[in-house]
């Protein structure tokens, strides 16, 4: 019997009056509860579109710290290039500057150690993270400005590591 037919011989039995008041309140009561059910449905919808939102948010959030580390990285590389252009083959970085180097290099490796971190958690769509950061994160492993960091602070970049071995490590 379809739920249409049911509630058609409902009504029509609570039209015959042989309904007492206890059929009355059962009937109240079913009512109740699959309104409520359908509530629940929406609701469940409804939470589980807004996580998908929010999942966006977070990765865009990621990505504009990730840009932003590495374009402030490359402004202070620029800096660095016109300094060595005019001095010539004279040029050596200053302390201050080289103080600064470290200190981008750190940013830009923390920014990715945080995306690694929460792509642990589990708190990113796992393929698009691995298909958008993969190769990015093994050319930082490769690249002779990040290497001396990354190998002497392994315990500080953990998440960074882990993810790195776990997408780029081809013995696995």
């Amino acid at each position: 019997m379809a739920v249409t037919e049911v509630t058609a011989e409902v009504v029509a039995q609570a039209a015959s009056g042989n309904w007492t008041f206890k059929d009355l309140m059962y009937a109240a009561g079913v009512s109740v509860a699959v309104v409520s059910s359908l509530i629940a449905c929406f609701s469940s919808w409804m939470t589980a579109r807004r996580d998908r939102n929010s999942l966006g948010d977070s990765e865009i959030k990621l990505y504009e710290l990730i840009s932003k580390s590495i374009f402030e990285f490359s402004k202070f590389q620029i800096e660095l290039m016109k300094k060595a252009d005019e001095a010539g083959e004279s040029y050596v970085i200053s302390k201050a500057d080289d103080s600064l180097l470290d200190l981008h290099i750190e940013t830009v490796l923390n920014a990715y150690d945080i995306a690694c971190q929460r792509y642990l958690d589990g708190k990113l769509d796992k393929t698009r993270f691995e298909s958008t950061y993969k190769r990015v994160i093994g050319k930082l492993f490769e690249n002779p400005l990040y290497q001396p960091v990354l190998s002497k602070r392994k315990i500080q970049y953990s998440a960074l590591n882990k993810v790195n071995d776990a997408l780029n490590d081809l013995e696995k």
